[in-house]
């Protein structure tokens, strides 16, 4: 039943957009992501090695905006699943007693995403289904996140699949 109730509240998400002004991500964040994601090629670390392959700036790695769950500093106690899960983000169901598992990623790269530009975030729920799975019922819950710039350029779509039980 609780998994049901979850659905139900999770529908009731579809077709919101939260939009969240994440400001502009530093060329030093950028530089720090390419490291730890071993990434070698010079335009992430050398402005002028970007600008002299063609990039009007510092761009960022592809995975940095849509591999960052959060642009703020994080919620509080309360807004923390028992798993450490975040409450606060579209798609999760607040209040019920069901954990989430990642059911994938996939991403549309639309135009340039560079250092030092203000960005914004929109997140939708899209769907929420109740699959039977093979050890019992899960909830699916389909989420577009849009990554653009504050004058409305899309840069990145990415489409999230989580998985509730």
């Amino acid at each position: 039943m609780a998994l049901r109730d979850a659905a139900d509240d999770v529908r009731a998400q579809i077709g919101t957009i939260r939009r969240t002004e994440i400001g502009a991500v530093s060329p030093l964040w950028a530089r720090r992501f390419a490291l730890a994601s071993a990434e070698t090629d010079p335009i992430y670390f050398d402005e002028a090695a970007a600008r002299a392959a063609g990039w009007a700036g510092t761009p960022l790695p592809p995975l940095l905006l849509s591999s960052t769950r959060s642009f703020e500093p994080g919620p509080g106690r309360g807004d923390l699943a028992g798993d450490g899960m975040s409450l606060v983000d579209a798609g999760y169901p607040r209040g019920h007693d069901v954990r989430v598992l990642g059911g994938g990623q996939s991403l549309e790269l639309h135009a340039d995403a560079l250092a030092g530009v203000e960005l914004a975030t929109e997140a939708e729920v899209t769907d929420a289904t109740l699959k039977e799975g093979r050890s019992g019922e899960l909830l699916v819950v389909e989420l577009e996140r849009r990554f653009l710039t504050l004058d409305g350029e899309v840069l990145l779509t990415c489409h999230e699949t989580r998985l509730f039980r």
